[in-house]
């Protein structure tokens, strides 16, 4: 049977408030689904023009909802999947989609795909994809018939980021990349830079900001009082590029995290939320990461200690890289498109079946 290629919607948002992470992610397996598997992906979103600018300039059509202002009722996510015809909806979205709208899709026939989604909606998915963090296994689960997949392997990342692609590069003098994520809400880069003050080992700062960023005067204040050589660079396109360079990186714990780790990058993070550092806490676990807390209870002079103390020992920097790579060898988007495909093909010979029978 000729079943053609099923047509996906995937809703996610992005925004300086919430920044950018989600769409990257998704922006990598509807590449995998669209551009190697011929899928055709439609962007439902709500936030602001950054995350829809991401989906546009890789040339996927973006269908804008209601502003994020308003509860989300879905009603416009139901209409969208009808008007195109939907198959699958992908969910990685952190708002107030009821789970009713969820199951209501689910029940009209769309496979459902959720991405480390820790609402209730994610008990209506048919596969439910999670990174090896604490989280998963705390959650009350009952309920839920779909499958359920966690580990280092169904993580997303772009297949950019790797270590076979970008060899890591040798320095005169250790490079410490510096990224807080596409907006950096919390203005922690200037804490961070702050910190290298009190870094004893002669290093050069490589400091990122994304296209949300909007903490450039209090970023000069302190980059006009450093003693250490920096460079500042804004809207990186090829970020795996820039993370070759760098032998250490202090960053807001996210998806860039991830990224980190698949470039065996030694890391220090800071959590946006209390959540963030349970997350990061597997990254201790595993050896390839610090976490320094909660960014309002961490202090420059803490940043500039750690820093400190992993440049002053570079057989553990060299092991946190090897665990790090080890960790993140396999490619998690073309797996979870694989298994995404595969379960429509059931899930469409199921709904024929169905059909046949009710006909």
């Amino acid at each position: 049977m000729n079943r053609g290629k099923p047509n996906i919607i995937f809703r996610c948002d992005g925004s300086s408030e919430i920044g950018l992470g989600h769409v990257v992610r998704c922006l990598a397996l509807a590449d995998e689904l669209h551009r190697h598997n011929a899928c055709p992906v439609t962007f439902a979103m709500r936030r602001d023009a950054l995350g829809v600018q991401l989906c546009e300039e890789r040339g996927y059509r973006v269908v804008r909802g209601l502003t994020p202002y308003l509860p989300d009722d879905g009603v416009w996510l139901r209409d969208l999947s009808h008007d195109i015809h939907a198959d699958i909806l992908v969910l990685d979205v952190r708002d107030e989609l009821p789970r009713e709208v969820v199951q209501r899709l689910r029940d009209e026939g769309l496979l459902i795909v959720t991405i480390d989604d820790p609402s209730p909606r994610r008990l209506d998915a048919d596969l439910a994809f999670y990174p090896p963090i604490p989280q998963v296994r705390q959650l009350d689960w009952f309920g839920f018939t779909g499958k359920q997949y966690v580990g280092w392997e169904w993580v997303v990342t772009r297949p950019e980021f790797s270590p076979h692609h970008f060899p890591k590069t040798s320095n005169p003098r250790p490079i410490v990349l510096v990224t807080m994520g596409g907006s950096d809400p919390a203005g922690m880069t200037a804490k961070v830079v702050e910190g290298f003050n009190d870094v004893r080992q002669d290093c050069e700062l490589l400091i990122v900001t994304g296209p949300g960023f909007q903490g450039h005067e209090a970023l000069n204040v302190q980059l006009a009082r450093s003693l250490h050589p920096y460079t500042v660079q804004h809207q990186v396109k090829k970020m795996w590029e820039v993370m070759s360079r760098a032998d250490l990186c202090v960053a807001s714990f996210g998806t860039t995290a991830y990224e980190l780790a698949a470039m065996g990058v030694p890391s220090i993070f800071l959590g946006l939320t209390p959540d963030h550092v349970r997350s990061a806490s597997t990254f201790v676990k595993e050896g390839i990461a610090t976490c320094l807390g909660y960014h309002e209870d961490v202090n420059a002079q803490m940043v500039g200690a750690e820093v400190s103390r992993l440049l002053g020992d570079a057989n553990r920097l060299e092991r946190m890289r090897g665990r790090a790579i080890d960790l993140m060898k396999h490619s998690g988007a073309p797996r979870i498109a694989t298994t995404i495909l595969q379960e429509w093909e059931q899930h469409h010979d199921v709904c024929q079946g169905m059909a046949t029978a009710q006909g």
